[in-house]
């Protein structure tokens, strides 16, 4: 007696509206080693990666910093670790914890530079071989870049991280990478690519520099950068 009961319709745009909300309101965080002289998401210098932290966070992402040797594990909340060019070698725990973690499926961003090796342990891991030297590219002159180490991108892969993007993306001092599908359990598929008028130099980038056949240099185009699938 007294009670009073409330009927509500459901129909689809309001089911959709729900699902929205909810997916807004469920934290994701993308979690930036630190420690050992990375990239800082939070530091404004040319060489760090705080304007792509501010980009995560305008796409309601959140962003956090982890020190491992403070921290023996990685926070539950995370859904990828970046680990930004270290300046220094990781500690043989910290590698430990980075491997169970590709082990048991979490997802991973990896950035070096070349002539660093202290991503070296991990790249085996992922089966990745860092060739010698830096990629350049005679066709930059043609954008009015003067800096042959600084590679242009313009044709991509058929994935869902590029997929509708056609912009030209300029990478300056890259590695070229190889990968051996026998030696790995990922699948692996080139993101990144330079032109073919672009080379991996292994001398000085000075001067008139070409391409030299009996050398460990390779021609392009050459893969600055995969993707790995498990």
């Amino acid at each position: 007696q007294g009670r009073t009961e409330k009927l509500l319709y459901l129909d689809e745009s309001t089911l959709s509206n729900a699902l929205l909300q909810l997916a807004h309101n469920k934290e994701r965080w993308v979690t930036f080693l630190t420690g050992h002289g990375e990239r800082s998401p939070v530091g404004r210098a040319n060489f760090d990666l705080g304007l792509f932290a501010t980009q995560l966070a305008n796409h309601k992402i959140k962003v956090q910093t982890l020190n491992l040797a403070q921290f023996s594990t990685l926070p539950d909340n995370s859904s990828l670790l970046i680990i930004a060019s270290p300046a220094v070698a990781l500690l043989a725990g910290e590698l430990t914890i980075i491997k169970n973690y590709i082990n048991n499926g979490g997802n991973l961003l990896l950035l070096t530079d070349p002539g660093k090796q202290y991503l070296q342990t991990i790249e085996q891991q992922l089966g990745i071989t860092k060739l010698p030297g830096i990629i350049v590219d005679s066709s930059s002159s043609l954008y009015g870049i003067d800096d042959p180490s600084f590679v242009l991108v313009s044709q991509y892969s058929h994935h869902p991280i590029t997929a509708n993007f056609n912009s030209i993306t300029v990478f300056p001092m890259c590695s070229a990478l190889s990968i051996d599908n026998e030696e790995t359990e990922f699948e692996s598929e080139v993101l990144l690519s330079s032109t073919q008028k672009s080379w991996s130099e292994t001398g000085n980038i000075s001067g008139k520099i070409r391409f030299d056949i009996d050398t460990q240099e390779q021609q392009g185009p050459l893969a600055l950068g995969y993707i790995l699938t498990r």
